[in-house]
């Protein structure tokens, strides 16, 4: 309680503290302050619950977000280029994670970016946009003619290829010696996924913390089994049953979280049979701000927001 008090207080700053007080006392594992009701204790559950929120984020979402802090902790009064590269990221982390913001940033500095933002003149935005549809179609052309190089050096078998297949083996060999963790980046999100699910088991009433998913036929599978349950056969079988877009499924909290939890650990690993699905991208956006927000997920929305693809 007295780590809780400090971090309440005077959060900027108290990284460290919060990793090592969660890693000793167990917090994001245990939900240790799921029950208490006063202000210091509910901000650090938020806390909590939006520390495994960023923790889940895609790569590239993740190092948008950490560029932006980085950003916004050196200077109070940015550049042109600063606020226009990173105030989105800095409005989306003041809406969605602010306790978790505050370890990183003073407070009203995300306001100073705003008012930058804002008195940006037109004419820079325009030159800005137009320079970012330039260098977007830029790699799209270097991309595809290094395709076409690489599918002509396949052609013929030289020296050549050779060096390549060589250069590319002792890439393999050097990474696999250099500490890197043996888990691949899918699994580490898979694992996020499944701790995002338990937090929002433990903290809804209407969800219990062993929640049901669906197999092929619709037999109930225990929230702790989902992650065995990634293969082509399951996961065909969940995004038939959320394409089949009934009511009484996104209506049913602990169905509906324990699909959505399957999806996107079939996404993390890239057995989802869809490249992109609408519905799995509103089941996650309502994961994430479930947690930040301290609340129950409300999925049924998923059913009728996004129309079909």
């Amino acid at each position: 309680m007295l780590l809780a008090n400090a971090l309440y207080r005077a959060p900027l700053g108290q990284r460290e503290l919060f990793a090592v007080a969660s890693a000793r006392f167990g917090w994001a594992s245990q939900k240790a302050f799921s029950r208490q009701n006063d202000p210091q204790t509910s901000w650090v559950s938020q806390l909590i619950d939006q520390s495994l929120s960023m923790a889940a984020l895609p790569a590239a979402a993740a190092a948008g977000y950490a560029d932006a802090v980085a950003a916004a902790s050196a200077t109070e009064r940015p550049m042109h280029a600063q606020a226009y590269t990173h105030y989105t990221a800095l409005s989306t982390l003041a809406r969605d994670f602010p306790a978790w913001s505050s370890l990183w940033l003073p407070s009203g500095r995300i306001d100073a970016w705003r008012a930058a933002y804002d008195g940006l003149p037109a004419d820079y935005v325009w030159r800005r946009r137009a320079r970012g549809t330039i260098i977007a179609g830029a790699k799209w052309v270097g991309r595809s003619l290094f395709a076409v190089l690489k599918f002509v050096i396949g052609l013929f078998d030289n020296w050549i290829s050779r060096l390549m297949i060589g250069i590319v083996g002792l890439s393999l060999i050097v990474t696999a010696f250099t500490g890197q963790d043996p888990r691949s980046a899918a699994q580490r999100v898979s694992d996020n996924v499944m701790l995002l699910a338990y937090a929002n088991a433990q903290r809804s009433a209407a969800l219990p913390s062993q929640a049901v998913g669906t197999e092929a036929g619709q037999v109930p599978v225990p929230l702790y089994e989902l992650p065995g349950r990634i293969n082509t056969k399951y996961c065909t079988a969940t995004h038939q049953v959320l394409h089949e877009r009934e009511a009484r499924v996104f209506d049913d909290p602990a169905l509906i979280a324990s699909l959505g939890t399957h999806a996107m650990l079939c996404v993390a690993q890239n057995r989802w049979p869809a490249l992109s699905d609408p519905i799995v991208r509103c089941l996650q956006d309502e994961t994430w701000a479930a947690n930040s927000q301290n609340r129950p997920q409300n999925n049924a929305h998923c059913a009728k927001a996004v129309a079909s693809k």
